[in-house]
């Protein structure tokens, strides 16, 4: 093996590590802030659409209480995802912002993105350390 193909191969990897860092961690936040969105029917829940470079415009009347549709869609649009990108989350019920900022739901009284977003350095540091190994 040449010192080329050493470095090559290092960053390869690095670089696939990477990659593995910024989807696990858009994932565990995204998760996050779908699994502490309210739910009366789970209509609000299912609007959460991930895309990439673009926002998207998307909207359902399909209802996801458990969520679990909902995170599985996410995913899927999260396995393309590469280091370059611009990621995503929107809701575009007219009815998400005031939960969001206006304390109009008990169960979420401030808000699922905020909360949530407060611990992406967090989120990314556990990612870092697990794909480091």
């Amino acid at each position: 093996m040449s010192f080329g193909w050493d470095i090559t191969f290092f960053t390869a990897k690095t670089i696939d590590k990477m990659n593995k860092v910024i989807r696990m961690s858009a994932y565990d936040l995204f998760a996050s802030i779908v699994l502490e969105t309210p739910v009366d029917k789970g209509v609000l829940r299912n609007n959460w659409f991930a895309s990439i470079d673009a926002r998207s415009g998307e909207t359902t009347t399909e209802k996801d209480p458990s969520g679990a549709a909902t995170t599985n869609r996410i995913n899927e649009v999260l396995k393309n995802v590469k280091l370059d990108d611009l990621i995503y989350l929107s809701n575009n019920l007219a009815y998400a912002l005031p939960i969001e900022f206006d304390g109009h739901s008990g169960k979420a009284p401030h808000g699922m993105v905020r909360v949530n977003t407060v611990r992406w350095e967090t989120i990314v540091a556990n990612n870092v350390r697990r794909f480091n190994k």
